[in-house]
């Protein structure tokens, strides 16, 4: 701020330009996103006035990349690409920039729940990087971290699964493992791991990104703090439930005022424990607090609604999916995938035939199942339960999909939970 003040009394545009963009990043870094917009927009105004095109389009630049913590229209995001790209080429600025601006765009198409967007902007970025700055320059392989998570967002987790191997083999080949973007690699490879159902070698990435974590940061900062809370999660879902313990443990002293946080991560932990009350109080109440959307919300959500639907609280289920899949913004295709797969178990369960069916048809046209996705199990239940069908070769499948998930979770995980008392439901019913 100080260097900003101090460039408007100097009376240099170009300056003013440089700090006010300079500061606008980082009131978007402290989360300060209204004042990073104001700042930057003050740059551009200024940029344009004196025909300084190479730094507008940097500037654009900058607003794209902030668009990405809030509610945007997509079609706005795009319409400053073509800006920025107008002011590049003007200016003769074309090296990098064209890369960037794709990126970011990538970026906030994410955030605008556009994950094919999303894909195709940060396609586009990988291919501008790799003509300005050769195909294995770094920022080719941050593109492809970025296209991981769009994959992962677009519920295509097989192909984000070979792009993430691949493109951390190369950058650890490149450089030192422990790098950070070394260490976004091998995140996003466990994420993906998670996707497709692979949750011990999810485990065993997620591990491997603390070590390198603790290497560079020494466990501590915000990064760190990002990386165990998946850890922490991942752990209880497989099982290791003192290992889980400890990790939040370590959570609550890297950052205690994290509130909203820690509970989310303390209620995810309990909800693979044996006290199944404490662990739906806990999640009640993350619910009440916690924002409609965001991942760590929509995955306390998830939890509650399986949680709800195997203690014998259908409808308490239903409305609790309801909050992430039937409001806007869009859907992500990735949250289609887990709300229609809860639902349809969970309408099965309370013999729902009605609920079942609005469920099944809701999103067919625009996101059909795939019973190939990481959802297999519900995907069998809800098909069975669909033709209200159950046959010697319907509970083989079912009690086989069951045994698959139960491989890398554990027997009180609340997925496994819901299939277990969906196929004794279905049992019991003459």
């Amino acid at each position: 701020e100080s260097i900003a003040r101090d460039a408007v009394a100097l009376g240099f545009p170009h300056l003013i330009v440089q700090a006010k963009a300079e500061l606008g990043a980082s009131y978007d870094s402290a989360g300060r996103r209204s004042d990073a917009a104001r700042e930057l927009q003050e740059a551009l105004v200024i940029a344009v006035t004196h025909d300084f095109d190479a730094l507008a389009g940097r500037v654009v630049n900058g607003i794209i990349l902030v668009s990405k913590g809030g509610s945007v229209d997509p079609e706005d995001l795009r319409r400053w690409v073509a800006l920025g790209e107008a002011f590049a080429t003007r200016g003769d600025d074309r090296r990098g920039l064209r890369g960037d601006l794709q990126n970011n765009l990538c970026l906030a198409l994410r955030s605008a729940a556009d994950p094919l967007g999303a894909l195709e902007a940060c396609r586009r970025a990988e291919a501008a990087y790799t003509q300005d700055r050769g195909a294995d320059s770094l920022a080719v392989l941050r593109a492809r971290i970025n296209q991981v998570s769009a994959l992962l967002d677009a519920d295509r987790a097989v192909e984000a699964l070979e792009l993430a191997q691949s493109t951390l083999r190369i950058l650890d080949e490149l450089q030192d493992p422990v790098e950070s973007d070394n260490i976004a690699a091998l995140e996003h490879l466990a994420a993906a791991q998670h996707a497709v159902g692979v949750r011990r070698a999810a485990l065993e990435s997620f591990e491997g990104a603390w070590r390198r974590r603790l290497v560079i940061t020494g466990g501590q900062g915000p990064t760190a703090f990002r990386t165990l809370q998946n850890l922490v999660v991942l752990r209880a879902l497989v099982g290791e439930l003192a290992a889980a313990d400890e990790g939040l443990r370590r959570l609550r002293e890297l950052d205690s005022s994290n509130g909203l946080r820690l509970a989310i991560v303390e209620s995810l932990v309990a909800a693979n424990g044996d006290d199944t009350v404490r662990a739906t109080a806990l999640l009640d109440a993350v619910v009440a607090r916690a924002p409609a959307r965001g991942r760590d919300s929509e995955h306390a959500r998830f939890t509650l609604a399986l949680l709800a639907a195997a203690n014998g609280r259908p409808a308490h289920a239903l409305t609790v999916l309801e909050s992430v899949c039937g409001s806007e913004p869009p859907v992500a295709p990735m949250n289609v995938s887990i709300c229609r797969g809860i639902a349809v178990a969970t309408a099965a369960i309370a013999n729902d035939r009605q609920a079942m069916l609005l469920w099944l048809a809701r999103f067919e046209a625009s996101f059909p199942m795939d019973p190939d996705a990481d959802e297999l199990g519900l995907a069998t239940c809800a098909h069975a339960a669909l033709l209200d069908h159950w046959s010697e070769g319907v509970e083989t499948s079912a009690r086989e999909a069951v045994e698959r998930m139960s491989r890398d979770t554990h027997e009180r995980a609340p997925l496994s939970r819901v299939l277990s008392t969906w196929l004794r439901t279905r049992v019991a019913r003459p």
